[in-house]
């Protein structure tokens, strides 16, 4: 449950735009100032980092010659609507502040995002800050209204009093985005709303997981009474993870304040874990050893792309990897770890007595020629001795061993139950 992103093809039954041209790769889409749509076609044969290129792919492109350059280079295409027409575009940055403000409420994003930003640039002067508060009461224009308090807080003059209006605006976006940039008053002005903000209805799960999350830097014991209220209240998960996130630094005091009161499970158990999490202290490795590590640190943040998977602080991310920190398969058994980066692994995997299920396969290395014995080893070193892990180093010839006795798997990943 909760908020979700939905879509309708505007165009049923066909596309708006397609090739039968291999090369044609359009890599972004974006709504130009006139209206018309900017369209960026990278005109190449293949888009895809070398580490996840499988054997069947690299044969398909050799063999259709898409691995060779291309007629010409990348091309940008501007369509227009047939019946449509496109506008004049006024030289922005000659624009008076109170000119660029009723851009604000413009019904091309392009205007209205240029203007926040030029804006944004500009000194703070009191006519402009007043025309801002003006427009963030103007419920007729809900994304004029998200624009004004955003800019507000990127002028540095973002006060109560705006979002005090915002918050009792009609569109329920307008209400998310002011409880969002609640967020970042300094905590004097932010006390302004305590009472408002404590006795907020939310009208559905967004506005909820917002005001969960804008509760707690008030820090007051009623913000933390509303708070445990709202986490009581839905089953919702996103409130649970906003309310310990709002949290930060305060957890503490929010634990002490609701004594019993704090009947949570999940909440009350993160809040013990970040009061027991041990600070990561660095590798006690010497030598060749932190010479690995640090080549292996290199390739994780870096060619082999491992942190896009499992997150630079190897906590995982849900739905592409799960965790690397403190888990049994990085610091258990060395040469389970190697064949499973080897050979990959697919379907559900266990960590630390949870369940994860991930929709692809985690890669082979041992496909890729440019993943050498040395890089993986590397890799194993680092993974192994980053953020709150401890293990011994891998040695190269722990690789180049276990590279030949399963070699026969030619990259067929493993499954969780194979290598236990």
């Amino acid at each position: 449950s909760g908020t979700k992103l939905t879509a309708a093809h505007t165009y049923p039954d066909s596309e708006w735009l397609a090739s039968t041209d291999e090369r044609f790769r359009p890599v972004n889409i974006y709504n130009a100032p006139d209206g018309s749509v900017h369209l960026l076609d990278m005109y190449h044969g293949i888009i895809q980092h070398k580490t996840y290129v499988t054997s069947y792919l690299r044969n398909y492109y050799t063999s259709q010659g898409l691995d060779g350059p291309g007629t010409g280079h990348g091309r940008i295409y501007r369509i227009t609507a047939k019946a449509g027409k496109v506008e004049q575009v006024p030289d922005m940055e000659t624009l008076s502040s109170p000119d660029l403000v009723k851009l604000l409420v413009h019904p091309n994003g392009w205007h209205r995002d240029m203007a926040q930003r030029l804006l944004g640039d500009r000194p703070a002067d009191d006519k402009t800050v007043d025309q801002l508060e003006q427009l963030v009461g103007l419920d007729k224009y809900p994304l004029g209204q998200r624009h004004a308090l955003w800019t507000l807080e990127n002028m540095g003059a973002l006060t109560a009093i705006p979002v005090s209006t915002a918050l009792k605006a009609k569109d329920k976006k307008v209400v998310v985005s002011a409880l969002w940039v609640a967020t970042t008053l300094p905590h004097p002005e932010l006390l302004k709303l305590e009472q408002l903000l404590i006795s907020m209805k939310p009208v559905d799960d967004e506005t909820t997981v917002y005001l969960t999350r804008a509760l707690g830097p008030l820090a007051t014991p009623a913000a933390f009474e509303r708070i445990n209220t709202l986490v009581n209240g839905t089953k919702l998960a996103y409130v649970k993870a906003a309310a310990f996130s709002g949290l930060a630094k305060r957890e503490h005091a929010f634990k002490s304040t609701l004594g019993d009161k704090l009947t949570d499970k999940q909440l009350s158990g993160w809040i013990a874990q970040s009061a027991n999490k041990k600070v990561p202290t660095g590798p006690s490795l010497k030598g060749a050893a932190l010479a690995s590590f640090n080549r292996g640190k290199a390739l994780f943040h870096g060619e082999a792309a491992c942190f896009g998977c499992h997150a630079p602080d190897g906590a995982g991310i849900l739905g592409l990897g799960p965790p690397l920190d403190e888990s049994e398969w990085v610091t258990g058994k060395d040469d389970v770890f190697a064949k499973l980066l080897l050979h990959g692994i697919t379907g559900p995997i266990i960590v630390n007595g949870k369940k994860y299920e991930t929709p692809a396969e985690m890669p082979a290395l041992s496909a890729n020629p440019t993943f050498t014995d040395r890089k993986i080893a590397d890799i194993m070193t680092y993974s192994r001795n980053a953020w709150s892990n401890k293990a011994a180093p891998v040695s190269l010839d722990l690789i180049k061993k276990l590279r030949k006795e399963t070699a026969s798997r030619s990259g067929r990943p493993y499954t969780a139950k194979d290598l236990k």
